[in-house]
């Protein structure tokens, strides 16, 4: 039996085998804008579809988790419009002749930082929403699918981290507990599991990604994770 400590976000014990799912983490490459109206335009129309993804997203969240903590996403969709971060993407199409997609990379980056940077726990917490979004406007302008709950059953899920939307995704009838190698009390994504029932537990001593596959159990009201390996 292979022990793992960590911190528990929710509490609650499991068992089901491990299922390693890695973060999509994909580089934006910088390109040259052909046509900064067009991108400028892009940029809008994924705004829109960001906006109208949240609602749906957040009508989903209130039959789970209740209006109180679903508000989660109409925070994201106020984001989504507020100023300092819209404009910045808009001026660095327009000043630095790129594409959208890499304006809004690049922005999201500056916001995560800053927000990494100011020694508060609580503003380093929000930055899973920021890159939350940005991944979401990107998804939209790329063309990308995003993520999807694994069916089956007693599924013990581990990622890297875990955005909000990606909890509030999760179906609890076949995840029956979430471990991230990083994360926050004081997340949304913690806050979304605690709302959910979903045991969860983060900040773990070592990377389990090897031991996909394997029975675990989950004791996340402990913080210790026992993974069997023979």
């Amino acid at each position: 039996m292979h022990i793992v400590h960590g911190t528990s976000v929710s509490k609650g014990k499991a068992s089901g085998n491990l299922l390693f799912i890695d973060n999509e983490n994909y580089t934006i490459p910088r390109t040259n804008a052909s046509d900064i109206e067009l991108e400028l335009k892009r940029f809008q129309r994924a705004r829109a579809d960001a906006m109208n993804q949240l609602q749906s997203v957040y009508e989903r969240a209130l039959h789970k988790v209740g209006e109180s903590d679903a508000k989660i996403f109409v925070i994201q969709q106020m984001m989504i419009h507020e100023n300092g971060f819209t404009n910045s993407v808009r001026e660095m199409i327009k000043d630095e002749n790129v594409s959208a997609q890499y304006a809004v990379s690049t922005v999201a980056e500056s916001h995560v930082k800053m927000l990494e940077s100011t020694g508060d726990e609580y503003m380093q917490a929000r930055k899973a929403d920021v890159w939350d979004l940005s991944q979401r406007v990107i998804r939209i302008l790329t063309k990308r699918s995003g993520f999807k709950s694994p069916s089956g059953k007693n599924i013990i899920i581990y990622k890297h981290s875990f955005t909000p939307s990606e909890i509030i995704e999760l179906d609890r009838s076949s995840i029956a507990a979430t471990i991230t190698y990083k994360g926050s009390l004081h997340s949304h994504s913690a806050i979304l599991a605690r709302a959910m029932k979903l045991p969860g537990i983060t900040e773990i001593s070592e990377d389990i990604y090897k031991f996909d596959g394997k029975k675990t159990t989950v004791d996340a009201d402990s913080g210790k994770i026992s993974i069997e390996i023979k």
